[in-house]
């Protein structure tokens, strides 16, 4: 979606909207660089951006009781007899038409009234994190990347000959270059230990955050990703996950969030984890 398509102007005011549409996936590549310039220039708008797709994430869980549960009699006797059309001749017809139609463009009034949701949306996700217990907190903040790092990993894992921006034999431009995009030392790991030759790196962006993204090859199966965003807070054990139907294992230190991606088995990604930690480098 572009900001023509009967949007108001992407704006301080109106970013929150554009956000929550590029967790929706509805924004074109244009509309997205320029969201990431305002998300590089305002943290809060990183911090709700962050938190949409924390709470996209978590809403089917949440929900699955829900949506399990019977439907009450009297929800399922309205849904039968159907909605009464409008009088007047031709209603029927009139009520299908009326439900294709689309606002030509956003009034004034409701753009600020969009603003003013976002704006209180915003107070009560920031009220509702710091009300929960630290763990949860942690999961939340580190959904939101992960996902996306997930969805990179999946396009670009496909890749052979494009599967990295530099090569490994720049090794030393690698370290120097992301560690600059960062904000945080990136050492290059040694997993050869597991059967993994470090092939080269790119550069990823997450709410706006620069991602460091090392990628390791094996003979006869699929890449791996380490990947490393400057992510304030306590050091963190390290978790195992799933996203976008692939493995992970996360874990927080000296000030960032690092994640080593892949579909291998939670073990092995457990075991390259700890190689990442023991700072043995190539």
């Amino acid at each position: 979606m572009s900001e023509s398509d009967d949007l108001p102007p992407l704006s301080a005011e109106t970013a929150p909207l554009y956000a929550a549409l590029a967790v929706d996936g509805a924004l074109d590549e244009a509309m997205m660089d320029r969201l990431a310039e305002f998300m590089a220039a305002d943290p809060s708008l990183v911090t709700l951006y962050d938190a949409m797709i924390a709470q996209d994430d978590a809403l089917p869980g949440a929900l699955a009781g829900v949506a399990a549960a019977p439907m009450p009699l009297s929800l399922a006797a309205a849904a039968a007899a159907g909605t009464p059309a409008a009088a007047g001749d031709g209603a029927p017809e009139a009520a299908a038409a009326n439900r294709n139609v689309r606002p030509a463009r956003w009034s004034n009034g409701l753009a600020a009234i969009i603003g003013m949701l976002f704006a209180a949306g915003l107070g009560s996700i920031i009220a509702y994190q710091a009300g929960r217990d630290t763990a949860e907190v942690e999961i939340a903040a580190a959904t939101g990347w992960v996902a996306q790092v997930a969805q990179y990993h999946k396009v670009y894992a496909q890749e052979g000959r494009h599967l990295v921006e530099v090569p490994a034999s720049d090794i030393e431009h690698i370290r120097t270059w992301l560690s600059n995009r960062v904000g945080r030392p990136v050492a290059v790991p040694d997993f050869s230990d597991a059967g993994f030759e470090f092939a080269g790196a790119r550069l990823l962006v997450a709410g706006g955050r620069p991602v460091a993204q090392l990628m390791y090859t094996q003979a006869g199966g699929t890449p791996v990703g380490y990947c490393i965003i400057a992510s304030a807070g306590d050091d963190t054990d390290v978790a195992l996950g799933e996203r976008e139907g692939l493995g992970f294992a996360r874990w927080r230190e000296g000030e960032a969030g690092h994640i080593v991606i892949g579909e291998e088995a939670p073990e092995l990604l457990s075991r390259l984890a700890d190689a990442a930690r023991s700072g043995v480098e190539i």
